[in-house]
């Protein structure tokens, strides 16, 4: 290569370096701008109105893959930003979270314990949960193009982001972990059984089950209806 063209090519790696560093700082700012301390789930958990208001304020594709992806799975944000193309099965309609996989992201190569591989919060949490028609359409079309969720969503902080946002447009407080309690109340207004739920969160412990069956309140709402008209 000439001197001319070393110069040229020199220039223009630098342009794209500085334009990355310029847009990673740009991002950094925005994301430590949102307040991402861990709020109690319980009390948060949305109503069946406060679910459609937020589903009418969504505005981009991520953050409706992150909104139904999370409400609709019940997973954890680490799995569901973990998640992969080979989880999914569409034959069966069920995804298949494993133990552990190998992974190079920014978080799982700083793990100390387990260095650049991705492991579920407990043995419990590798589990299988079914695809639910609410996300099917959704999930299919992203993992045609793509082989995992990190690709557009590249990391639990921006996730938070994406649903604080989107949160602040529906005036409703949104975080991940919300819609995971909010999907086990679900599971519980419609009569599944605690061990069901217990299940398909990938808990350990049955009591938390029956706390949100308990928050859920389908239960005696039924009961009383059908006792007290008859």
């Amino acid at each position: 290569m000439t001197i001319l063209g070393n110069y040229i090519y020199g220039s223009i790696y630098n342009s794209f370096e500085h334009i990355y560093m310029l847009m990673k700082r740009v991002l950094n700012f925005m994301f430590k701008r949102v307040n991402f301390s861990k709020s109690k789930t319980k009390e948060h958990l949305l109503s069946n109105k406060q679910i459609a208001r937020i589903k009418q304020h969504i505005e981009y594709e991520d953050e409706q893959l992150l909104f139904y992806g999370l409400l609709y799975t019940g997973m954890r944000i680490s799995e569901f930003i973990h998640m992969r193309r080979d989880w999914l099965d569409f034959d069966e309609m069920l995804i298949r979270i494993p133990r552990e996989i190998k992974c190079l992201c920014q978080s799982c190569k700083k793990d100390k314990v387990h260095p650049n591989i991705w492991r579920t919060k407990t043995k419990a949490a590798a589990r299988i949960i079914p695809i639910l028609p609410e996300v099917h359409g959704r999930f299919l079309g992203y993992f045609s193009d793509h082989k995992k969720i990190m690709v557009r969503i590249k990391s639990r902080r921006m996730a938070y982001y994406y649903l604080h946002k989107l949160g602040e447009r529906a005036g409703v407080k949104l975080f991940p972990h919300q819609l995971r309690g909010t999907f086990a109340t679900l599971l519980a207004e419609k009569e599944f059984t605690h061990w069901q739920i217990l299940s398909v969160l990938g808990w350990t412990d049955i009591k938390t089950a029956m706390e949100y069956i308990t928050l859920s309140g389908a239960r005696i709402k039924r009961a009383f209806d059908q006792k007290w008209s008859a």
